[in-house]
């Protein structure tokens, strides 16, 4: 049991010291991942924007095929 304790002992005081800087590591990912999440939301948001764009340009489209086969009606009559 102290040989394997002894064995392991040396990884876990690498392991410790490996994240001595892990906590400023981590500090300076902190402000790149609320940027991150601004742009996200943003992108989001501009996403949508495109969707009623596109939802709007369908019914106009609608809107002026309809008008097309009116005008060839009453071009018939």
């Amino acid at each position: 049991m102290v040989k394997l304790i002894n064995k392991d002992y040396a990884d876990f005081v690498n392991l410790s010291t490996n994240l001595v800087g892990m906590d400023k590591a981590l500090n300076q990912l902190s402000v790149p991942l609320g940027q991150l999440q601004e742009v996200l939301s943003l992108r989001s948001s501009v996403s949508e924007g495109i969707r009623a764009v596109d939802e709007r340009m369908c019914k106009q489209e609608d809107i002026r095929k309809k008008k097309i086969c009116v005008l060839r009606l009453i071009q018939v009559i």
